[in-house]
């Protein structure tokens, strides 16, 4: 008797096709509704109960109220617009270059001179192409004895993360050549360019694209957090010294904001140092737990060990680290306009080298410094299997 997979088995009744769909839709919807009420909540408190209530009315500071509600509208449109902006922009994906498609997958899976590494942690294919190949190609001829051969777009497409310059990543499932810090999202089934992770509260990726957005929305959200908390507090201190609690009741709304308020603002503090952190070393999420695990794990094609003169290990350093100020424009622009507000700084143009998120300034010298690493770790490798083979053949002569 045959048993079907319970995931075949479901995919084969139409209906319950479109039914999961519609819960991944319900799932995805309901970060955005949580997050749009629950901001559209706090500054509904701030300003008809904090700020017209107790600030206006009861303590008659009518100007204090009105700047009140005039900076907390300012930072409640930043942070919603922040919000919306990261999933609209998106994060970006070599999908959306023609340049970087290729048309036919199987014409990699044959033998010749240029390896090209399969980016999919279960393919093992190494797949090469030769000259004559690559020549047929941009000449416009094929072969009638195989498919249209495919070659990389290496006139927009630079390689530094593996050891062999003429080597080029390629993901099996996108069917896409994948630049340097691209990663396969499996949340949005497609590669990401300049990948930092998946963010559950967005329902999207966090790249190249929406960086800048992303890290501006921490800034904007902890500031109007913050806020939220400093106004509620003083009117909570107010009420408390004054005594007025004998008498009335405070609302429940300025206690839950000012809860909400300083528990959001101490997360969101947190983890907005931590990216802020990255982008001073124009790191992400992933490369910062590759770069932490790399001298614990060996993974083949990078390079993962640094030595010195006297053949020792030491830490390594990042080839993208090109000082805290470059590091920080890479990402959020080069003026102050920029830096403030959501302007867009990137290119979708593949003639825009290093700001379409395809290619990536290098630090030269650590790049450098990497290679002679790869070269001297090689050699270590290869005086270490001929020792062996020595060693073997000891041992076979004497018995």
């Amino acid at each position: 008797m045959l048993i079907s997979h319970p995931s075949i088995m479901f995919r084969q009744h139409a209906w319950l096709t479109n039914f999961e769909q519609f819960c991944c839709f319900l799932a995805g919807l309901f970060p955005k509704v949580f997050y749009t009420s629950l901001l559209t909540w706090s500054l509904y408190v701030l300003i008809f109960v904090a700020s017209n209530k107790y600030i206006w009315t009861d303590y008659g500071h009518r100007s204090l109220a009105i700047a009140i509600d005039i900076v907390g509208i300012v930072t409640y449109l930043f942070s919603i617009y922040t919000y919306y902006k990261v999933i609209h922009v998106g994060p970006g994906s070599p999908l959306d270059y023609p340049e970087l498609i290729i048309r036919n997958l199987e014409s990699l899976n044959r033998p010749s001179q240029t390896t090209y590494q399969s980016a999919n942690p279960f393919d093992t294919t190494t797949s090469t192409m030769s000259e004559a190949e690559s020549q047929m190609l941009m000449n416009g001829t094929e072969s009638s004895d195989c498919p249209e051969p495919e070659s990389p777009p290496a006139q927009f497409l630079e390689i530094h993360t593996i050891n062999s310059p003429s080597s080029y990543r390629y993901c099996s499932k996108c069917s896409v050549w994948k630049p340097d810090r691209t990663h396969h999202c499996s949340a949005t089934g497609k590669c990401v360019l300049r990948m930092d992770h998946y963010c559950p509260w967005f329902s999207t990726t966090v790249g190249f694209f929406n960086q800048k957005f992303f890290i501006q929305f921490l800034v904007y959200l902890t500031i109007h957090s913050f806020y939220l908390c400093i106004v509620s507090s003083a009117i909570l201190w107010k009420f408390l010294a004054s005594s007025a609690y004998e008498e009335e009741f405070i609302s429940i709304n300025v206690v839950a904001l000012f809860v909400l308020s300083l528990a959001f603002g101490i997360a969101l503090a947190c983890f907005s140092g931590l990216q802020i952190y990255f982008l001073l070393l124009n790191m992400t999420t992933i490369e910062f737990q590759d770069f932490r695990w790399s001298s614990m794990r060996k993974i083949g094609g990078s390079f993962q060990y640094d030595f010195d003169s006297t053949g020792k290990q030491k830490a390594l350093g990042h080839i993208y680290d090109l000082g805290y100020y470059k590091n920080f424009t890479s990402i959020m622009g080069h003026t102050w306009k920029d830096w403030l507000l959501p302007l867009t700084v990137t290119s979708h143009s593949i003639e825009d080298k290093y700001n379409n998120g395809i290619n990536y300034e290098i630090n030269e010298e650590e790049y450098e410094r990497r290679c002679s690493s790869a070269r001297l770790q090689d050699q270590l490798n290869e005086q270490l299997a001929e020792y062996k083979r020595r060693a073997r053949q000891q041992r076979e002569e004497e018995v």
